[in-house]
This record gives C-alpha cells, structure tokens and sequence, in this order.
C-alpha cells in the first residue's frame, strides 16, 4: 500500500514543478506517490520540466478542465483519486526539505494520529511561526487550547480516513480561502493532531512571477469566503470556543492583513470600505467577544474600519504600520481583564516566540 499520496495542483509551466516533484520523489525513503494535477492545461506543458521522472510510477497525471482559477477543483480531484494512508498538499511554487514526508509519517504512526502538522519556512528566511500552540506541545493538539485556527492551510499529513469526503469549496473569481473552511472542519473536530516540531519543513518559495495569495485585488474577493464560510452550517455546528477562536484569529489576522495588502489611497473605493465593515460584523456577530482580546490597536483598526468610510479605513492603514512595533497597544487587550485570555496579545505573543 501506498504511505502518501502528495497532490501538486499546477497551472502554469513557468512555475517549478519539476522542484516540487523532486523534492519528494528524490528526498523520500517512504512509499510515496505524486499526483500532478494538470488544471485548465495540457499534461504536455509540464512534459520538458518533468522529463527526468515520466517514468517512474511513482507519478501520475490527472486532468480538470473546469475553466476556474482556484485550487479547490485539482486539490479535490487528487483526493477523490487518492487510495493511500495518508494524503498531503502542495503548492506547485513549493518544496520540502529532504525527509520531510518521512519525518511526518514517523510521528504519525508513533502517536496514532489522524494529521501532522508540518513546520513551514520560507526558502530564503525564518519559520512561518504558527500555529502557537501550547509551549512545547507535540502531541494530542486541541484546535482551541494550542489555536489551530492560525494554521489555515494543511500542510504536512492527513490520514486519507479522517478527511473522508471532506473537499475544499469552490470558490469564484480566483479568491482566496479555500483552505479556511477544509481546515476549521478538521481542526476543530474529534482529530488526533500532531505537530512535527523539530522536523524537516515545508518550503515556501517566493521566486514566482506572482503568487495568487499575495497579490492585492478587489475587496470582495478576500471577504467574500470569509462571510460565506460565517454564514454556512459548518461554522453555525462549531461550538462557542472554537468561534471565539476563529473570529479573533480572523480579525487579527485576516482582515488588517486586507488592509495591510492595499497601501495606497486610491486602492480604497467606497464598495471595499463597506466590503471590509460587513466582514467585520460578520465575524461579530460570530464570536461576539472576539473584539475583548485583539490588542488595543487592531481595536482601534477595526472600529475605524467599521464604519464603511474610506477616508477611515486609510486612517485604519496608517495604525496597521504600528502593529509590530512594541508598545502597551500593541501587547495590552482591548479589554484590559482579558490581558491573560489564552487569545489575547500577552499568551499569543510569548506561544509565538517559543516556536522559533
């Protein structure tokens, strides 16, 4: 039986696939196999790149032709043709380190767990530093306790059982957040989780022409998954704290990184100012005490981005440039007797650290 089936959503033959296939096909002493999903283009675009390995069983091609540009349609055709333990997701940009899938299967089958938590760092820089979990913790996570809501995307393992017909939703016009909704439902349910602290990690490369999360668009693009996901009646079945947990990790990170992503003046129109207040109340109206433990500057950023005014969310951009700079709003809550509420700034800030 096959240990891991790795699915590598790719679109563009200008991107590095042939990196990310060698990096688990030639760095991998387990019983793996690639799925190259060959999204709205021809398998024959990625022929010359993958030259070195059309031979080997270990990859195989499959096809989508649904003329979206999300990665939710090749990701669910790699998992509807998975048959392996464990099953695990790649960006096409991406690589791992040598004996990453090793390493994950080896703490998967040590601790029994249903998903692995891979460490995350940039090819060229530091750790991408989430989730941060409890000090030190390894094994048995709880998606509220050690505030898997930060890690949003799934990357290292997933026993093929456990995702069941779980898929990532559409999701239209090239938005993000596909990832949002497929990681709450597992993180926050009955799964064993591990996190492979110390192992080799999963690389993130930034050498593309242009990376689909990072790009600015239009306001609705980013919120609309978001509102969508609030609205639907996998979040309504989530319990209070797994909602307190997911809206103040969306406000504190979602939305000021929207803002953050649009520096200049005329980006804002009147449609994404009233965009980003409708988000905002949503999540609101989700986790209603989420806004008690955001620090007292993202307080301040999202009260002003409440309000649906332009010329507010820029004042909101100019505060969101102070964010990592340490000072008591950057440290202290917005309700002061939430100061060592396990989502406040104070605990967030020092699980953070430990993980470096």
């Amino acid at each position: 039986m096959i240990d891991v089936d790795v699915i590598i959503a790719a679109h563009d033959p200008s991107r590095a696939v042939d990196r990310a296939v060698s990096s688990v096909l030639d760095h991998t002493r387990a019983n793996v196999r690639v799925t190259v999903v060959c999204h709205n283009i021809a398998r024959s675009a990625f022929a010359g790149l993958l030259s070195p390995w059309l031979t080997d069983e270990r990859l195989r091609f499959l096809d989508v032709s649904d003329g979206r540009k999300d990665p939710s349609g090749p990701f669910n055709a790699g998992l509807d043709a998975a048959d392996a333990e464990f099953v695990s997701i790649m960006g096409s940009d991406d690589s791992l380190e040598p004996g990453a899938i090793d390493s994950w299967l080896a703490v998967a089958r040590r601790t029994t767990s249903d998903a692995v938590l891979a460490r995350i760092r940039h090819a060229h820089g530091g750790f991408i530093l989430t989730p941060p979990t409890r000090p030190y913790r390894q094994r048995n996570l709880s998606g509220v306790k050690d505030r898997l809501a930060y890690r949003t995307a799934p990357l290292g393992l997933l026993r093929r059982t456990t995702v069941g017909e779980l898929r990532f939703p559409a999701v239209a016009d090239g938005r993000p957040g596909e990832d949002f909704p497929f990681t709450a439902a597992l993180w926050f349910a009955d799964t064993r989780i591990s996190f492979d602290r110390g192992g080799p990690a999963y690389l993130v490369h930034d050498d593309a022409v242009e990376r689909v999360t990072t790009r600015p668009r239009p306001m609705h693009h980013d919120t609309a998954t978001l509102t969508l996901f609030l609205a639907s009646d996998a979040a309504r079945r989530l319990n209070q704290r797994a909602r307190h947990a997911l809206g103040v990790k969306a406000l504190r990170q979602n939305v000021t990184s929207w803002i953050a992503l649009r520096p200049l003046e005329h980006d804002w129109s009147a449609q994404d100012a009233q965009d980003v207040a409708s988000a905002i109340e949503a999540l609101v109206e989700f986790a209603p005490r989420a806004l008690n433990e955001v620090s007292r500057l993202d307080a301040k950023v999202l009260t002003l981005c409440r309000s649906g005014d332009p010329n507010d969310v820029r004042a909101a951009r100019r505060l969101v440039a102070r964010r990592t700079t340490p000072s008591l709003d950057t440290i202290l809550p917005a309700k002061l007797s939430r100061v060592f509420a396990r989502e406040a700034p104070v605990r967030y800030l020092t699980a953070t650290l430990l993980l470096r």
